[in-house]
This record gives structure tokens, sequence and C-alpha cells, in this order.
């Protein structure tokens, strides 16, 4: 429907809730003339922190001056997968697969290796998504990493190690930022480092007094009590061989703790900067093969993360199970209504658009 009077506008307010997707996005062909498809994924303009890096950033995608290339899945090997979305949050044009063999979601294509130390060795990752990152951070560098938002508490990941604190002197934080996670660990008197790409963040990190180290697994020495990777695991190429290279800097006894944006009720936010999307089953799978044991996983129902502790073990072979697939299509399936009115909302005019986000919002609190 083309709102062109207020009659039609108060049509489109009896309309809105029970329409269908389908006819949603070729009436907003008709009226807009926008790219939106059934692969399409909400762009989020509120969070672009910056459109110019958006549109730069797709231009040298479609030049090949970023190059591209295709990959089997990591856990099992197959080369046959689904298409899920064609562009993340942002609008940079990104497609997301899932596996049809394990259920494993991944980007396909993705950055090649020397296009992925590019992206975050240039420091274009952080403008892309995090660009008060490259501003001074000393002001509020702690808050950042322990201020409890919308209900998920920061801190979850040093809680879920307090008990084994006694047993850890040494922490490594692999792809630390500027290594404000390891706060609460330096206070509890443990000697700490971080490893991250971005020469930004880790002279931001030294400006507090942290011990950084720009590079990634080939950088790091010494032996660890505990190696962390918070919201890390899904940016990495080939995170089996990366956890194996890390794996070495693990004392026999020590721990291992990832965070990671999670695949489990519903579609995450996606980034082109997430090479992988875990559920439980894909994340404990990659991190068997890697030579790791599950200790604990924690689910975090406000936003879907995963937390897991894991110690060394024996490296098993892939866990591959068709209903994880089945599973991961069934989530992506709930989740096209949502994206769809959330799609076509973004498009609508200012009114329109604020009623239909509140007949969303009324609809999933029932």
């Amino acid at each position: 429907m083309v709102i062109r009077t207020e009659e039609d506008r108060s049509v489109a307010r009896c309309r809105w809730a029970p329409l269908l997707p389908r006819q949603l996005y070729k009436n907003q062909k008709e009226s807009h003339n926008v790219d939106i498809s059934w692969n399409s994924y909400p762009v989020n303009e509120k969070r672009a922190f910056s459109r110019r890096h958006v549109e730069q950033l797709n231009q040298k995608l479609k030049s090949g001056e970023y190059r591209l290339e295709h990959v089997d899945c990591i856990n099992c090997g197959s080369s046959s997968h689904k298409l899920l979305f064609s562009n993340d949050r942002y609008g940079i044009k990104w497609r997301t697969v899932v596996c049809k063999r394990c259920g494993l979601v991944y980007s396909n294509p993705r950055f090649d290796s020397p296009s992925n130390q590019r992206f975050y060795n240039t420091d274009e990752y952080r403008q892309l998504y995090n660009a008060d990152d490259l501003k001074d951070v000393s002001p509020r560098f702690a808050e950042r990493a322990t201020k409890s938002t919308d209900g998920y508490n920061k801190l979850g990941y040093f809680e879920m190690v307090r008990d084994l604190l006694p047993q850890i002197d040494t922490v490594l934080d692999f792809g630390a930022g500027a290594g404000s996670k390891l706060l609460p660990f330096i206070d509890a008197g443990k000697k700490c480092v971080g490893y991250d790409f971005s020469p930004a963040m880790v002279a931001a990190g030294k400006e507090q007094g942290i011990d950084m180290v720009q590079g990634g697994e080939e950088a790091v020495v010494g032996t660890y009590d505990l190696l962390m990777l918070n919201h890390t695991l899904e940016h990495l190429l080939d995170p089996i061989e990366q956890l194996r290279r890390l794996r070495k800097h693990l004392a026999d006894d020590g721990h291992l703790l990832i965070e990671v944006p999670g695949f489990v009720d519903k579609v995450p936010s996606l980034q082109n900067a997430h090479t992988y999307y875990f559920s439980p089953r894909t994340l404990e799978s990659i991190l068997g093969v890697a030579g790791f044991r599950l200790r604990e996983m924690r689910e975090i129902s406000q936003n879907g993360f995963i937390l897991a502790t894991f110690t060394k073990g024996d490296s098993i072979s892939s866990a591959v199970d068709d209903d994880e697939y089945r599973r991961i299509a069934a989530i992506v399936r709930r989740s096209r209504l949502r994206i769809a009115r959330q799609l076509v909302a973004n498009r609508l005019p200012t009114p329109l658009r604020n009623l239909a986000k509140e007949v969303m919002r009324a609809g999933r609190r029932k």
C-alpha cells in the first residue's frame, strides 16, 4: 500500500499487524524501489557509526580490493550449505550461510587471509563498528568493562571462573581490544597480558597501564593458567587451527574461557566481521576438534550470548548432527516474520514507522 492520504494512513494503521511479509516486500519495492528480499537482514542505521565507511567497504568488496574466498564447513568438511542472509546489520553486502550437514553458521564467501589481516590491522573494523573505541577511552575505561546493560552482566565471564581464581596466577586475553576485560583479574592480583591486532587499541590499553601486545597467535609467548577469548572466536578465519596453536600456551591444568554471540533461540545480530555464529552444539564440537573438553556452558537469555569454560583434552572428531541443521533452520523461519516487519518498518514514513514498531513490541510482549 502506497501512503498518499490520511485515509491511506488510517487504513495502514489497521492493516499493519496482520500484513504478510511477501506482500509487504512487494509494496515496498513498488513504493520505495529498495532492495528487499527473503534473504535481507534489517539494517540498523542508528548503529552504523559511519555510513561513509560502509559505502567504502562495499565498494572495496565490489572492486576486489578486498579479496574473498569460498570455503567448506570447517566443522564437518561439507560444501553443501543454504543461504540465510545476504547483508549484515549495517548494509554491508555479506553472505551468511548454514551447513546442511552439521548446522554450523558461517560467512561464505569471507575475507582471504591477507584481506582479513588488513581489515583488522588498519582499524577499518573499529571504524565500521566501534568508532568510539578509537577515541580517548580513559574517562570511561573501567565502566565499559564492568557496567551492566539491559540486564546483561558484563562481568559474567569473571564470575564464571571466580571459583578457579586460587588456581590462576597468569591470564592471557586473546583479541583483548584495549584490555578492559582484564581489569577484574588485575584487581585480583593476577599477572595479565592482552593481545590484539589493532594498533590503536593496544596503545589505548598501554596508556591504562595494561600489558598489551599487538599481533595474533603467532606473537604469543609464555604459558598461562587462564586463556580468554571474549567475543573473539567468531572473528577468526580458522578457529580450530588457531585454537590448537593457542593450546600450546595453556598450562596442562589450565582453563580456556570463551564468550561468543550464540545462535541459540533467535538469529543473532549479524556483522561482516563475524566469520562464524556458534550454537552450543557447534561450539562444543569445534573446541573438541581443537583439543578442548567442555567444563561448563551457560546461555545468557538477555542477549543470546554463550559463555563456556574448557580444559585440555584429546582431540575428537567433529560432531555431525542433522538435527542441528533443522534446529537452526527452524530458528531462521521463526525469525523471518519479525525480520520482514522490521525491514519494512524501517522504510515507512516516520509516524507510521513508530506505530509499526509499537505493534511489533506489543506482539513480542505477548
